[in-house]
This record gives structure tokens, sequence and C-alpha cells, in this order.
């Protein structure tokens, strides 16, 4: 080996040392050294040791008196002829005796043809990987001793990442950058575009998963004879090393996060068909029956290699157009796993000229085309990218690591890495760090594949280039410098073990540190079979074979009724039918379909397709005017919905089934009531969803004082009686005859003026023009002016019968009125409490008093809290406003016998009390209940104008 000068410095030691003022480097046959320093160093000395075949030419200490003008420089390592003499070289930088960065290379040629060009570049980002052990002094102007690289040999700090990386520069490269000597360990950026650093190694883990396995697929033939490496892996040392297990197709995310706590920052998704893919990396074993067949003359066939499976015998979809082209014949002269070639790193290389004790652990040392020859010799091929990525990702799970997101720990039972192997102690000692293949036990991925992460990374099909979106079967064959690499090995660190991270290396790259396994078709199964870990077998009884899986047509709601026939979002699977839930119906086809209610859908009334006219509503399944409050059509009329979702009438009016049912009882909280007394018996009516809003209100002020002055509307006397009962004579008045309808003396009682709705400002819901409180419940209104607007709606105000049947769920008795749920604080059952809007109550309590802060808005519009639904499908039963009822009452007794009764004799039991029920926005949980006694409110008589009490109008069924 000689150092030779060039015309850009001196000699010193035989080696050219030039500071070069530029980017511009040096071409000259041999090797080029780039030293350069990131900016994040201040180093004072320059320390350069070069070795070749046992002995030292060079071993240097040069001052440096100001980084800024000493680097970068460049040494220059000229050939001797013989191109097989190989080269080490470590460098370090260190101020005031201390080493700040060690860098060590292996060049194994040092070619005669062309320059090889090795960047080294020293960075703060490697300090981690300085030993803190100082050796002797050593080196001319050395005083000093030096601090060896905690890297392993074979490995370089990396300036990229601060990891371990392979340091061996073989003349089939360069010029090559640093990080690139012998290959790149990358990841892809976020948008998977162009590469990037890998992540910093402070992965979190949770919990140990419960390993997932599987049954052996049937054996490849040349597993056939036995012995090891072909039939003596996994940890146990019995399991035939040729295993390939089933993996089932699905959609993923290529690029991902995952700390353990589940995937974030998805992007690139990918599709992937069925395969099937090796549970073990390819062993020393099996590779040394192909190395038999190719020294017998075998080669791949052109085209062969192929996932023939795929697009009618084509294989997968090459990004960009076309499809994956199998094997090249050019590429014959690329397969050559000699003796020679398969020892490329003395110590760590795994294959021996004779089988021996190494036959179990994967083959290293072999290039792309030999990876790839070996599958197709074997019957199978290269997984692709997306493939291989798929299976360590365990599908849409998009792990954090292939096993789940247990902590690999040092113990080798989840992965072989950082060389803890084989003692638990991280310590880079030779092949002895290789791992026979399926010794990490735990570390199986979710079909069963083992060592997806460490002991070695595996060649993949595809070139390294960004991700092309969209993805299904996809390929990268675009001309690259690299192929892609996946998986770790037993030297890298736990950060590799996230199934995003890509790696890449020239496919003639032959290092101590990659392998391989193969990717096979998925076995064609018979009719009514599945591919069940590398085997058909029929499915179970009761099942049907879908694609490559085993359903139950009958509840599987994506083959509901038979293969692909998916249910709709919100659907389940019934008999083989998809069904809605409750009492809604599925109308429309495909995709389209759409569970309604057809009871009040107005596109869908009464029937699937039935679409009511304008105007009109849909009402117990036929289409109907609208009420007057709502024929308008504008905010508070036709924007009502639960949860605000703003599409449904606000005057819907919805059935309730009669029955008899106790109107006294004690809820139990699991459901059931104790203490029944006070039956009533009511017959069906309608009872409207929504409590009726001030947009609907203010249709009927209008009415009653028409803006022009004029006489305005008054109700007819006698109207408003429940006429579909007892001949038309309306309800049973409790001690005899029946309800009287309005009483023409209470005309002077209705009088909706501004001035009157505006009872306790901070809290009326009424504005004098239309504004953004029109979905509000009004209140503010005396009981006259709820029974004078129910009339003019059509309707009337429901007994107190009529609403506690209503609330309680009739005979159900329940305790709220949508079961025992308890109504928290979020607003989504009732609005109490002073809860709403923020889900904390006001200070003490006091949301409805006098100068609160919340004022109106802690009412919420009617039917915000959608799971507080009824048994019929009323909304705010309980909450928000009191409701105006029909009787007078005084709070403490009800009469007997009920049946379709009401009380009308004025003050009952001496208190002047009309009745009104449901609770309020600032009342307590117990009054929720509607069997509670708080939950009847004895002193409000009738003229009574109270910002906590509203109202919503009966109909006849």
């Amino acid at each position: 080996m000689a150092f030779s000068a060039s015309r850009f410095g001196r000699i010193l030691w035989g080696v050219l040392l030039i500071a070069v003022a530029s980017c511009t480097k040096t071409t000259v046959a041999g090797v080029l050294l780039n030293f350069e320093t990131d900016g994040t160093l201040d180093p004072d000395t320059l320390h350069v040791t070069i070795t070749a075949n046992g002995q030292t030419p060079l071993d240097w200490c040069y001052p440096i008196t100001n980084p800024a003008t000493f680097f970068p420089t460049t040494l220059a390592i000229a050939p001797n002829g013989d191109p097989t003499e190989t080269v080490s070289v470590t460098a370090s930088v260190l101020r005031a005796g201390v080493t700040l960065d060690v860098r060590q290379n292996y060049i194994t040629e040092v070619p005669n043809d062309r320059v090889l060009e090795l960047d080294i570049l020293f960075s703060g980002k490697c300090s981690a990987q300085v030993s803190t052990v100082v050796g002797p002094p050593h080196g001319t102007n050395c005083p000093y001793g030096v601090a060896a690289s905690l890297c392993p040999p074979g490995a370089t700090c990396s300036t990229a990442t601060g990891f371990c990386v392979a340091d061996v520069l073989g003349s089939d490269a360069g010029p090559f950058p640093e990080t690139e000597a012998g290959f790149d360990a990358t990841t892809a950026a976020p948008d998977g575009g162009t590469e990037g650093s890998v992540p910093d190694a402070s992965v979190t883990f949770d919990a140990t998963p419960a390993l997932e396995s599987g049954v052996d697929a049937a054996a490849q033939p040349h597993c056939a004879p036995g012995g090891p490496g072909l039939t003596n892996c996994g940890a146990s040392q019995d399991d035939n090393c040729c295993t390939s297990l089933a993996v089932d197709g699905g959609t993923f995310f290529r690029t991902y996060t995952n700390d353990g706590t589940g995937p974030a920052g998805e992007a690139d998704p990918a599709t992937i068909s069925s395969f099937n893919l090796d549970r073990y990396l390819v062993t020393v074993g099996r590779f040394r029956q192909f190395v038999n067949a190719w020294n017998a003359g075998w080669l791949p066939a052109p085209g062969s290699g192929k996932h023939t499976y795929l697009n009618n015998g084509n294989g997968l979809n090459a990004t960009g157009a076309g499809y994956e082209p199998g094997w090249i014949a050019t590429d014959d002269s690329n397969i050559g796993p000699t003796n020679a070639n398969l020892a490329c790193y003395p110590g760590f290389d795994t294959w021996t000229n004779a089988a021996g004790s190494q036959e179990n652990l994967p083959i290293n040392c072999v290039d792309w085309w030999e990876s790839y020859a070996f599958c197709i010799w074997d019957g199978g091929f290269l997984p692709s990218e997306a493939e291989w990525e798929y299976a360590a990702a365990g599908g849409a799970q998009q792990r954090e690591c292939p096993w789940g997101s247990a902590a690999p720990g040092t113990a080798n039972q989840y992965a072989i890495y950082n060389y803890y192997y084989p003692t638990g102690i991280s310590n880079a000692v030779g092949v002895a760090n290789v791992a026979p293949v399926g010794t990490a036990a735990l570390g199986a991925g979710l079909w069963g594949q083992l060592d997806l992460a460490g002991d070695v990374l595996e060649w993949n099909l595809d070139w390294y280039n960004p991700y092309v979106d969209p993805c299904t079967d996809c390929v990268n064959f675009k001309a690259a410098s690299y192929r892609v690499l996946r998986g770790g090995n037993f030297g890298n660190n736990a950060s590799y073990f996230l199934p995003p991270n890509r790696v890449d290396g020239p496919p003639s790259n032959r290092t101590l540190y990659i392998g391989f396994r193969c990717a096979r078709s998925p076995p064609t199964c018979p009719a009514g079979q599945v591919n069940q870990n590398g085997m058909c077998a029929p499915c179970p009884t009761g099942e049907t074979a879908c694609g490559n899986a085993c359903v139950n047509e009958q509840t599987d709601t994506n083959n509901c009724g038979g293969c692909e026939s998916a249910c709709q979002s919100g659907t389940t699977c019934e008999g083989g039918r998809c069904v809605c839930p409750g009492s809604e119906t599925l109308c429309g086809t495909a995709a389209a379909a759409a569970c309604v209610n057809q009871p009040t859908d107005p596109n869908n009334c009464g029937g699937c397709g039935i679409t009511c006219g304008a105007g009109q509503s849909c009402e117990s399944g036929t289409c109907v005017a609208n009420p007057p409050s709502c024929a308008p059509g504008s905010p508070g009329m036709t924007n009502c919905g639960p949860g605000g979702s703003g599409d449904e009438s606000c005057c819907t009016s919805l059935e309730v089934t009669g029955g008899t049912f106790y109107r006294t009882y004690g809820p139990e909280a699991d459901g059931g009531a104790t203490g029944e007394a006070d039956p009533a018996t009511v017959s069906g009516y309608r009872l409207d969803k929504y409590d009726v809003t001030v947009g609907r209100f203010r249709q009927f002020v209008s009415a009653v004082l028409p803006p022009n002055g004029g006489a305005g509307w008054l109700p007819v006397a006698g109207s408003g009686k429940h006429t579909y009962l007892n001949g038309g004579n309306g309800l049973n008045v409790w001690g005899g005859g029946f309800e009287p309808g309005w009483i023409a003396s209470d005309d002077s009682n209705v009088a909706p003026t501004d001035g009157n709705l505006a009872c306790l400002p901070m809290y009326s819901s009424w504005t004098s023009t239309a504004g953004n409180q029109e979905n509000l419940p009004i209140n503010c209104v005396n009981w006259y002016e709820a029974y004078a607007f129910c009339i003019w709606d059509g309707g009337f105000l429901p007994s107190e019968a009529e609403w506690m049947n209503a609330a309680v769920g009739g005979a159900a008795e329940l305790e709220y009125p949508w079961g025992e749920t308890d109504p928290g604080t979020a607003n989504k059952y009732a609005i109490y409490g002073c809860y709403y809007p923020t889900g904390s109550p006001a200070a003490g309590g006091n949301c409805d008093s006098p100068g609160a802060d919340s004022g109106v808005a802690s009412i919420a519009s009617v039917g915000t809290p959608a799971l507080g639904v009824g048994t019929w499908g009323q909304l705010d039963l309980v909450g928000n406003v009191w409701q105006w009822n029909l009787d007078w009452t005084d709070g403490a007794s009800y009469v007997n016998p009920c049946v379709d009764c009401i009380e009308l004799t004025a003050n009952p039991g001496g208190g002047p009390s009309r009745a009104n029920r449901g609770n309020y926005f600032a009342g307590g949980a117990f009054n929720l209940q509607p069997s509670s006694p708080g939950d009847r409110d004895q002193d409000t008589p009738p003229t009574s104008r109270a910002e906590t009490i509203g109202f919503r109008c009966a109909r006849a069924p």
C-alpha cells in the first residue's frame, strides 16, 4: 500500500495531508479520506491511524489551531497494485486530551482505476458512542491516550443518526458519503418522499402481549432432507425451517409512529392481498442447498420470481405503470455465492465452507441478487417492501414493534439486537452475537413470523425510492442506487424495531448485518376452504369461505347474507339481513342505504322512498300539513334535531302507546320499581318530540297580536279537548263529567307581549325580533298561553297522567325517561344542575339567580341532550324547562281511580297550582326522576311567568 502526495499538499509519513479551502475534492486513483466537522465540536487535535495488512504506516496527531480553517482536510491513499489489500482507518478529534468523537472505517479494496471517497464527518451526535476508557498514549505527536469507539467491529457511528452503522467500503461503490459506507440506515420522512435520520432511540413500551402463534405450514421440498438448518429451527430447535405462514390481506399505513399508545401520523396507505411469508430467516443450512444447486448450474428462468397469483399472472403493480418484471437474465452474473464472497467479514460471517455448528444461524453476507435467486429456487419470491412492513406492523394494528408494545429487554426473548446475544450484556464478540433463527420466541408477529426485528436485516424486492400513493399490491421498480432493507440487526438498537423504519443498501452489498426471508403465493384452496396458516382447511360448521376467511353470513356485517355484502354503518347483521337499531328501517340500496325512522322521516314517510311535499311533515308514518307554528319553515321551526343536528321539523309529534302504569313508585337503580301506587290508564296519543321553541311561539304571537293591529286570534270556547275520547267529550274529570276545553273568560289571560315574555331579562329566551335564540325553548309563558298555543297549533296540553306515562315509559316505570343511566354532567342526557354549556356548574349552582353570569346561556337548544330520549322518542322530558300540564294539582296526591283522567278541581289541596313537570336547567338530579315528588311543582298559579317554565303539546293519535 502506498501513500502519495498530490498538488494539494505535502507528504507526512507517506500520507498526503492537505487543507482544502473549498468543497473541491482531489481526483486521484485510490481512496480520499475527507475529514470535516459539523460545527458542534471545537477540537484542537486530529488523530489518524491507518492499518494495512497488520502494519500501521500512519499513527499521527495533527494540531488544530483553528477548526474553521483546518477543515475540510483531505488525506489520500494511493493503491499499490494489489486490489485485495484492505485498509482500516481510525480517526478521532480531541480537545485538551479528551476524545470528542471517534470514527472507524474498514476499506475492503483500494481501486487503481478511479477514486473512492470516504467523507469522515465528526459530530457531537456521536459523542455518546465514545468510550470513557482512555487507551495508552500512542502515535507521533500524541502525548495522551485516545478513547475507543463503542461501535462494534465492522461498524462506525453515523453522524446523521448518532447510531452505529456498517463501516465497510468496497471498491464497487463510491463516491460515498460517510453514512453510505456499505449501507445507509435511514427512515422515511413523514411524507414518505425523502430519506431522513433514524428517530431517536427513546422508545416507549408497555405490557407484554400474548404470543401470537399459528399452525406450521407444509415444508418446502428443499427442507425435506432434514438436518441442521433445515428441521431444527425455533427456540426449541425442533421446527421445520421452511415453515411458511399465511398473512391475511388488508389495508394499512406505511408511514406512522407508535409510542405504545397507538398509531399516529398515519400516511401512505397500502392495500395488500393475502400471501405467505416464511416464519424464519433463511438459514445457513437452507442456503447451502441453494449453493449446491448453483454450483451444479442452476440459474433462475427469465421472468420467474413474480407474484403470479396477482393480476392474471402479471404479478405486483409496478409504481408508475406495468407490473414486476421478475428475474432479468442479465443479472445471472451477479449470483456468486462462493466461499470467498460469503466470508465478507471474518469472525462475523455465518457461512462455513462445510456444514458445521452454524447451520441454523441466518445466512449473511448475501447480496440482493442471491437472495432473490434463492427465493425463486425455493418456490417463492422476495417480499415487496409493502408486504414485509404489513406483516411486521400487524396490518391495520400498526404496531409499535412486530410483537406489540412490550419492552424487548436484554434477555433476547423478543429480539436479537444491540449485541445482547448471547449473554444479555451488550458486547460485540463476533458470530456468537448472531442467534439461531427463531431464538427470540416472544417476538412473533401477528401472523407468527419470527425475527422481523433484529438478528439480520432483510432484503426486500423494491428499489429504495420515496413512497408512491396509492399502493395496491405495489412494488417500486424505478431504478435507483439502493434496494430496500428492513428489520434491524443484531447490532442495532431498539429504534429500528418500529416497522415503518426504512433502511437501504446497494444490491451488491455483502455485510455481516444482512440476510433475508422469502414470501410465497397463498395456496389455492378448493371451494369451501381457506388458507389458514399456510394450509387449506374447511370452514367450521355454520361458516362460509369468503375470500380467505371463514365468516358467518348470518351475523358478519361485512358478509351479511353473502360474501362481500357489507352492511351500512350503524347496522348489524341478523339472520343474514342488515338490521337497523331500534324501530328504524333500512331504506335505499347498496352504499346509499341508510337507517331511517319511517314514522317521522319526511323522505321515507311510512315506507322507503315516500317523500312528503312542501309544507308537510311526517307524523306516525303519514304526510300531514305542518302545524301553523312550523309552516313558514324558519329557524326554530324546521331545524331541530337530537344533539342540535338541525335537520328535523320542530313540530315532530310521536305516537305514545296507551296502557296502565303507576304514578307513584320507587325506581330501582338496576331497573324495576317498588312501592307502586296510584295506577293510571291512558289511551294512545301523540306527544311532541320537542318543547315548543321561540321560533314556533313567534308565529303564535303574530296570530294573537297581529303586527297590523287588527283583531287577533283567540281560542274558540270548548276547543282544545281530547275529542277522540268518550265520543268527543274528551278526558274524564275526576268526580264526574268531562274536560270543558277552553273557557272564554280566560281570553284576557292570553297576552304574549314583549314585556310579559321578558319576565327575567337575563334568562328570557324570547327576543323581540328573530335572532339566534329561535331554537331555545320558549319560557316566561303562563298556563293560558301554553294551552292557547297548543289549540292554535292543532293540539292540546297533555294531562299530567299523559305526560308522566311518556316520561316513565309506561309500565316500564323507568328511573329516568331514558332508563337507569346516571345523567352525568356532560349534558348528554339532560340539561340540569347549571351544567350547561360547560359541564361545570356556576358558582354555588346559582345559574338561575338574578345577577348570575350565565344567563340564557344556561338554556340549551331543544333536543341537545340526544341520549336523553324517552321510550317513544321524545327529548327533554326532564330538564331545560318545566312543562305545563292540563291539570290542577296540589303536588302531593293523585286522584284515584284514573282512566284517561284529569283533575280539574281548582285548588284541590288548597294550593292554586296548575301542574308543571320535568325539572329545569338549574334543578337537581333527583328531580329528573318523573316519579319523584320533587318533580311535581305544587305552587305555580296558572298566571305565573317564570324563566324556568315552558311546555310541549299533545295531539290526537
